[in-house]
């Protein structure tokens, strides 16, 4: 017999990205797992809208966008949002953990048709910590 305590880690419930929703900025429609583009390189405004799960209250966070195309060797930081809720501004809030949600915007730039990952990170800014991480994956080709 096996003491499932000591056999399985402890999952964490607190600090989590949850309920991520991407808006195309032009159409103000979902974006879609596919999608096309005029021309390469080129650029379209995504809005995003997310739920932060059991984040603290009064505390410096980010959230860290990064892009990644099925043919570059690394990602990259496309854009970064502070977050900083006070406990006032929460929908839930117990133990000191709360659930609130956001939205930001941001413009993305694709080089080539293909693959893409869009990976969101909440960051603790004061201890330098990526704390949960949300991936998005598109397939963009020419119109």
């Amino acid at each position: 017999m096996f003491d499932l305590q000591e056999d399985y880690p402890k999952i964490s419930f607190n600090e989590k990205i949850t309920n991520l929703n991407l808006i195309h900025l032009d159409s103000m429609q979902p974006m879609t797992t596919t999608s096309t583009l005029d021309d390469f390189p080129g650029s379209f405004g995504l809005g995003v809208d997310l739920d932060l799960f059991n984040i603290k209250a009064n505390r410096k966070y980010q959230i860290q966008v990064y892009s990644q195309g099925e043919n570059q060797l690394q990602e990259q930081l496309i854009h970064v949002s502070n977050v900083y809720i006070p406990k006032d501004e929460f929908m839930m809030y117990e133990d000191g953990y709360g659930t609130t949600t956001g939205s930001f915007s941001f413009g993305f730039t694709p080089t080539e048709q293909g693959d893409y990952k869009i990976s969101f990170r909440l960051f603790d800014v004061e201890n330098k910590k990526v704390l949960d991480e949300f991936n998005q994956y598109l397939y963009l080709s020419k119109r």
